[in-house]
């Protein structure tokens, strides 16, 4: 069973918003995409660069530097120069607290 950690408040991560937090030390993004939260890691497999100043768009997240997409469900990318996926974290809510597992699903 896997261990999850506190990454903030539900009501810290608003719609459409793309958020850098931290779990047992890795550097994760929480992307709210029409009040479903994903967890990926938060450096793009392009070049290494943070994901946290991205965008999300039509399901996916792109990287803010190169314009690689990703699909928020799986990691996948979908376009751009990246061709390798991105880490996914199984994400929880307990009441009002967001949970990410320590664990990648991927």
């Amino acid at each position: 069973m896997a261990e999850f950690v506190r990454v903030g408040a539900l009501s810290e991560f608003t719609p459409g918003s793309v958020k850098a937090a931290e779990v047992d030390g890795t550097r994760i993004v929480i992307a709210n995409s029409g009040g479903k939260l994903h967890a990926l890691s938060n450096a793009c497999p392009h070049v290494g660069l943070p994901m946290s100043g991205g965008y999300l768009h039509d399901g996916a997240i792109v990287c803010p530097f190169h314009g690689s997409f990703f699909k928020l469900d799986d990691g996948e990318p979908i376009g751009g120069p990246a061709s390798d996926a991105l880490d996914t974290y199984e994400v929880r809510i307990e009441g009002e607290d967001v949970l990410v597992a320590k664990q990648q699903m991927r």
